[in-house]
C-alpha cells in the first residue's frame, strides 16, 4: 500500500533504463539497468572497481539458481552508509547478464515494513530459455575491453550520489 514504481528507458548511454520506487510520495529506492554492453563476465571487476569507491563492503552474495525452476543465479553485494544502501546485482555472473545498480533509503523502508507493508520486489530473476536469446553467453572481454567497462562503470557509480 502507499508504493508506486515509476520507470524511465533510455534510448542510449550506458544506462538502459531507471526505475523509481515511492512510498507515500517520497523515493525510497533509485534502480539502474545498465545497457547490454555491461552484460560481460566480469562481476569481480566491478565489485573491486566499487569497493576502491566506497569502501569495504558489507556483504557479498551469490544465489545459485535451483535446477528447472528458471530463475538465473545471481550475485549481489553491497555498501551501507548514512542509512542509504547501494548495491550492485548481476544475473548469470559466470556467464554474463544484466547488471542493476540500486541505491535504497533504510529509513523509509524501515518506516515501510514497520507500517505492515513489504517493499516492492527486486527485479525478476528470470532469464530468457535459451532458445530465445540473441545469441550466447557473451565471452570474456579483451583486458583493453575490460578495463574500458570498468571506468564505464566507475562512471555510474559516481552518478549515484552516494
Amino acid at each position: 500500500a502507499d508504493q508506486l514504481r515509476l520507470k524511465r528507458v533510455l534510448a542510449e548511454g550506458d544506462v538502459r533504463g531507471v526505475e523509481y520506487e515511492l512510498f507515500r510520495g517520497r523515493i525510497y529506492r533509485i534502480r539502474w539497468e545498465l545497457s547490454d554492453r555491461f552484460h560481460a563476465p566480469i562481476m569481480d571487476d566491478f565489485v573491486h572497481q566499487a569497493t576502491h569507491c566506497f569502501g569495504p563492503l558489507d556483504y557479498d552474495q551469490t544465489i545459485e539458481a535451483k535446477l528447472g525452476s528458471g530463475e538465473s543465479t545471481l550475485r549481489r553485494a553491497g555498501w551501507e552508509r548514512n542509512k542509504q544502501l547501494l548495491e550492485i546485482r548481476q544475473l548469470n555472473p559466470l556467464g554474463g547478464g544484466p547488471v542493476f545498480v540500486t541505491m535504497t533509503d533504510r529509513k523509509i523502508s524501515k518506516a515501510i515494513i514497520a507500517a505492515r507493508g513489504s517493499l516492492a520486489p527486486e527485479p525478476e530473476r528470470r532469464s530468457e530459455p535459451w532458445w530465445q536469446r540473441k545469441d550466447a553467453s557473451p565471452a570474456p572481454p579483451s583486458d583493453e575491453a575490460r578495463s574500458a567497462l570498468v571506468r564505464a562503470f566507475a562512471a555510474v557509480l559516481s552518478q549515484t550520489g552516494f
